[in-house]
C-alpha cells in the first residue's frame, strides 16, 4: 500500500470527485483512478460507488476515509517541514481571513511579511470567520485570522487585535448631527446589518440585546464594503468597524456609540499540528505588529479618537 495511492483516495473521498482531486493533486485524472483501482485491488474492497456522474463511498470507502484523515494530514506537514529544512527562508502559508480584516488589516503587515520572507509561497482566502476557522480544522489552511472567542479543544488562538464599532449613517440623516448615539437610537431606525448567521453578527446582536436592543433589519448583506455603500445611499444606518471607515471617501458619517462595542480578533491553527517554521513566523510577526502600535490595526481605540 502506497502513500500516493491513499492521498489520491483521500482527495477523491473528500472532494467527491475524480477530476477536482486530480486538480488538487496536480496530476491526470487518470493517473487518480490508476491509484485508486490500484489501492481497490490491494485490499480486495471496493472504496467508490458510481451512480450516474456522481460518487460515493462504500462501508468499506468510509473506514478507509476516517483512518487515512489524520495520516495524509500529518504526512504533508512532513513533507513540508523538510521542504523548509531543505531551503531556509523558503516555505508555503495559506492564511484565512474575513473579508474586512483582508481590507483593512492584512495588506500592510503582509508588505512587511513579505518583505522579511521574500522567497514564501503565499496564498491568502477571504471567507467568513466561521468557513476560515472549519478550513484550518481542514488542514486547508494554514493559518485563520478570526473573529474571537473561539472555543474548540483542537486549535489553538493567538488573541491580535480589537475591532470598535461606530454607527454610519447617511450625511442628511436626522443623527448625523448626534455626537454619540444609544442602542436605542439604532432601533428607531432602518438598520442595515451584516447577514445573520455570522460570528460578528451573533456577537453584536448579543451586545445590542443586553442594552435592551433587537432591531429588525430592513437589509442583510455579506461584508461591511457593501453596508457602507447602501447607507451612502440614504437607505438605513448600521453598525460597522470603525477602522473601515473613511467618511468623505464612503460617503457616511461616523457617529460613535455611547456604549463601547468591540470584538476581538486573533489566529488560529491546529493544536494537533506542529506549525511550520514559515505559519510561526508570521503568527510572532503578527502579534509584535498590533502589539507594538494598536493604531496599526485601524480597529483599536486609538483609531476611535481619530
Amino acid at each position: 500500500m502506497e502513500y500516493d495511492q491513499l492521498k489520491g483516495f483521500f482527495y477523491v473521498a473528500k472532494l467527491g470527485s475524480f477530476t477536482e482531486a486530480a486538480s488538487r493533486l496536480y496530476l491526470s485524472q487518470p493517473a487518480i483512478s490508476l491509484q485508486v483501482k490500484a489501492l481497490e485491488k490491494e485490499i480486495g474492497e471496493r472504496l467508490f460507488d458510481r451512480v450516474g456522474r456522481k460518487i460515493r463511498l462504500t462501508h468499506s470507502g468510509e473506514v478507509l476515509y476516517k483512518e487515512t484523515e489524520d495520516l495524509v494530514g500529518k504526512l504533508d506537514e512532513i513533507q513540508s517541514i523538510v521542504q523548509q529544512f531543505k531551503s531556509i527562508g523558503r516555505g508555503r502559508l495559506k492564511l484565512g481571513a474575513s473579508d474586512t480584516t483582508s481590507i483593512h488589516v492584512l495588506p500592510k503587515l503582509l508588505q512587511d511579511f513579505v518583505a522579511e520572507y521574500p522567497n514564501v509561497d503565499l496564498t491568502v482566502s477571504s471567507a467568513y470567520s466561521s468557513d476560515v476557522k472549519r478550513l484550518v480544522i481542514d488542514r486547508e489552511l494554514d493559518v485563520g485570522i478570526v473573529t474571537l472567542p473561539v472555543s474548540d479543544s483542537r486549535l489553538d488562538v493567538v488573541p491580535l487585535f480589537s475591532k470598535v464599532f461606530t454607527a454610519i449613517v447617511p450625511p442628511n440623516h436626522p443623527l448625523a448631527a448626534r455626537k454619540q448615539l444609544r442602542a436605542k437610537d439604532l432601533a428607531s431606525a432602518d438598520v442595515i446589518a451584516l447577514e445573520s448567521g455570522t460570528t460578528t453578527r451573533k456577537i453584536i446582536d448579543t451586545l445590542l440585546a443586553g442594552e435592551g436592543v433587537a432591531p429588525t433589519p430592513v437589509m442583510e448583506f455579506s461584508n461591511f464594503e457593501i453596508i457602507k455603500r447602501y447607507v451612502a445611499e440614504g437607505l438605513g444606518v448600521s453598525v460597522v468597524p470603525r477602522g473601515a471607515v473613511d467618511e468623505a471617501r464612503d460617503g457616511v458619517r461616523a457617529v460613535s456609540l455611547q456604549r463601547k462595542l468591540s470584538i476581538e480578533s486573533g489566529a488560529i491553527y491546529r493544536r494537533d499540528r506542529r506549525i511550520s517554521h514559515t505559519a510561526r513566523a508570521f503568527v510572532d510577526m503578527a502579534r509584535s505588529y498590533f502589539l507594538d502600535d494598536p493604531r496599526r490595526s485601524l480597529f483599536s481605540s486609538s483609531a476611535e479618537a481619530n
